[in-house]
């Protein structure tokens, strides 16, 4: 469907574009959370269609729409992940000798991973949480490729422990 690219417009289908977000969530899909993603959307889609640099839309279909809120996701998903292997303030203020391993041990497999290129990373990280199936219908990328990028990150970890003793 293609509408107008002005914010009334495409409000107009609010309730279509949150049924979107809540499918992207998933199991952790609630109405508060679906219109969170919607309302972060719109601002994206506010900027986008006021910024002067780009070239002005001369439309705004379902698909656009529907690809800024998986992008949203996607970024917002990578970002939490980012910030828990990062976020030390928790770990620092219980800390028992144990901790003080366990510690060290976090930051240096962040301080590795970060050494990993952007894809083989995610596809790693999120090989954890979900099946290759749902992430070949995510992303898009046919599972062979997926194998291929989580086995090329972990052998870049195994190398990287590996040149360290």
């Amino acid at each position: 469907m293609k509408m107008n690219p002005n914010l009334q417009d495409i409000s107009k289908e609010h309730d279509r574009f949150v049924l979107m977000a809540k499918k992207l969530l998933g199991a952790a899909a609630n109405d508060d959370k679906a219109n969170e993603m919607v309302q972060e959307m719109y601002i994206k889609l506010h900027e986008r269609l006021s910024d002067q640099s780009q070239p002005q839309l001369q439309f705004v279909s379902t698909g656009y729409i529907f690809r800024m809120l998986r992008n949203h996701l996607y970024n917002s998903t990578a970002k939490k992940q980012y910030e828990y292997l990062q976020d030390d303030d928790y770990w620092s203020s219980t800390q028992t000798y144990e901790d003080n391993e366990l510690l060290e041990w976090r930051q240096d497999i962040s301080a590795k991973l970060d050494e990993i290129p952007y894809l083989e990373r995610e596809v790693l990280l999120r090989h954890q949480e979900q099946s290759q199936r749902s992430l070949q219908r995510e992303t898009g990328v046919c599972r062979d490729r997926l194998r291929m990028y989580k086995n090329r990150a972990l052998d870049k970890l195994k190398e990287m422990y590996n040149d360290d003793v």
